[in-house]
């Protein structure tokens, strides 16, 4: 049986820097969002089993989406407007 990743073990800042460095050579991305991105992205543990690279996959894709994706989200889930710039 494949050993997955504690559901309430979350990502450290660390453990993002590692995985970003794989799966964003070019260093497109903000760190930080993506350390966030991460541990929201937890939600899909039952298709990643909180692994690693594939949950960094899943930032990955929302990444380029638009412009601040994780913070937006956030907000939108705790019914605050995002500010229009």
């Amino acid at each position: 049986m494949k050993q997955c990743r504690p559901k309430s073990k979350r990502f450290t800042l660390a453990e993002a820097r590692k995985i970003k460095a794989v799966l964003d050579p070019k260093n497109k991305y903000d760190l930080h969002e993506f350390h966030v991105g991460l541990n929201v992205e937890l939600e899909h543990h039952n298709i990643t089993c909180g692994n690693p690279i594939e949950t960094g996959k899943i930032v990955m894709a929302h990444m380029p989406e638009t412009k601040h994706y994780y913070p937006k989200l956030i907000q939108y889930v705790e019914g605050k407007p995002w500010p229009e710039q």
